[in-house]
C-alpha cells in the first residue's frame, strides 16, 4: 500500500497539528489517539505549542516586537558572549553555579526528546487504521502548525 507519494506528503502528515475532513464544514477528523501518539504529543508539547502560538500571532505588533527583542538578544549573545554571560550572572546569580556541561546536557537531552517525540507520534499515527484509510482516500487534510481556521 502506498501511503505517501512524496516526502512532502509524509512531512505534512507527520507534522500536522490535526486533521480535518476534506470539506472543512465537517470539522476535525475524530479518531482515538493510541498511547504511542499520546507519548509523542507529550514529548513535543514544549516546542510545538509555543511555535504554533507564535505562528498564529506572527502579524500582531506585540509578537513582532517580542521576536525582534529575541533576535537582538541572540545576536548580542553570539557576538559578545563574555559580556552577555557576565551581565546575566549579575542579574541572575544562580547562573554562576551552572557548569557548561550541565547546559550542554540539558540542550542535548531536550533536543533528543523532541526528535524522539516526533518519531513516536508519527509511528502512532501510522498505526491508526482509520487515520491511514482516510489519508489514503484523500478524505482528510493535514492542518499545519500556525493555521487559523475560521469556524462557521
Amino acid at each position: 500500500m502506498n501511503y505517501f507519494h512524496t516526502l512532502r506528503d509524509f512531512v505534512n502528515f507527520a507534522t500536522a497539528r490535526e486533521f480535518w475532513h476534506e470539506k472543512m464544514d465537517e470539522g476535525v477528523f475524530a479518531y482515538e489517539k493510541n498511547k504511542t501518539e499520546q507519548i509523542g504529543e507529550f514529548l513535543i508539547r514544549p516546542i510545538v505549542k509555543p511555535f504554533d502560538s507564535t505562528l498564529k500571532r506572527i502579524r500582531e505588533p506585540y509578537m513582532i516586537t517580542a521576536l525582534t527583542i529575541a533576535a537582538i538578544s541572540s545576536v548580542t549573545l553570539v557576538f559578545y558572549p563574555e559580556e552577555c554571560v557576565e551581565k546575566i550572572r549579575n542579574v541572575f546569580p544562580i547562573v554562576s553555579f551552572l557548569k557548561p556541561w550541565i547546559v550542554k546536557l540539558a540542550v542535548f537531552t531536550g533536543t533528543e526528546a523532541i526528535i524522539f517525540g516526533f518519531g513516536t507520534r508519527t509511528i502512532g499515527r501510522l498505526s491508526q487504521g482509520d487515520l491511514i484509510t482516510a489519508w489514503n482516500s484523500k478524505s482528510i487534510v493535514a492542518i499545519p502548525l500556525g493555521a487559523v481556521i475560521e469556524q462557521q
